[in-house]
């Protein structure tokens, strides 16, 4: 995990998936102070995004779209990709299943998701124009977290080109990976087995006070599943669930 909030050399975009929307903008609003900015889809639709000061870094996507039956409430993350149509078809190769795509989204650029080796989620970026910085304050690490690490590893530097570096983390984590863009760790990869969770790509969240963001989650009507636990150089961390199910991970970083 870095010590610092994520530079933008990897991921373009978050979005958190739920059944009610509007609570879910009332969660997020009241227990991180963000803001939220309307993007009109068409005359009977309206795509929520979020704000961490002036940067908007995610969107709101209601599961009640037909398209989305049986989707559970969760975070997504939308990696960057210089060519849309290119990763698709290396991903294919490498094991991944394309779940839909490649979709053109007007100003916005194109975009598709997949289901990885491992069966986490994810969806890759191409921009229609220059990338947007969303380093600023929201998303501090992302993490694969799924049944075979190796696997895992292997796939997304072959399909990305990122490099990694391994860590011995001992129990019960083991071999912690870290995603490489140049010597910028960008993200981390670890095993999780024995049915504690699915397959998954957790978003952690920036908290300038890991206790006080607990009790805000709490109180919002949300739930803390893991307390806060410190992670020596790197900070602290918890896991958290919002008002409808979405598992995020908090981490405050370390004093400097």
């Amino acid at each position: 995990m870095s010590s610092e909030a994520m530079p933008t050399s990897i991921t373009n975009w978050f979005e958190v998936y739920s059944p009610n929307t509007e609570s879910a903008i009332n969660f997020y609003t009241s227990v991180f102070g963000w803001s939220k900015e309307p993007m009109p889809m068409g005359p009977d639709m309206t795509y929520w995004m979020l704000k961490s000061g002036e940067t908007t870094f995610a969107g709101v996507m209601d599961l009640n779209h037909p398209n989305l039956e049986g989707v559970p409430p969760h975070w997504g993350l939308y990696l960057h990709t210089d060519d849309c149509a290119a990763t698709i078809a290396k991903a294919a190769e490498l094991g991944a299943t394309v779940v839909y795509g490649p979709m053109d989204i007007p100003d916005i650029g194109t975009v598709a998701g997949f289901t990885d080796c491992c069966g986490a989620h994810f969806n890759v970026h191409q921009p229609s124009g220059q990338r947007q910085d969303i380093s600023k304050g929201a998303v501090n690490w992302v993490e694969h977290m799924g049944p075979n690490r190796e696997c895992a590893v292997k796939f997304y530097t072959s399909l990305f080109g990122w490099g990694s570096m391994d860590m011995e983390m001992g129990e019960p984590v083991g071999t912690y990976s870290m995603f490489l863009a140049g010597e910028t760790p960008v993200a981390g990869c670890m095993t999780v087995g024995g049915g504690q969770m699915p397959p998954n790509w957790l978003i952690y969240l920036h908290s300038d006070d890991l206790e006080a963001t607990c009790n805000k989650v709490i109180v919002a009507g949300g739930q803390v599943m893991s307390p806060p636990m410190d992670i020596g150089q790197f900070g602290r961390i918890a896991i958290a669930a919002d008002c409808c199910g979405a598992v995020f991970g908090l981490h405050q970083p370390p004093t400097m």
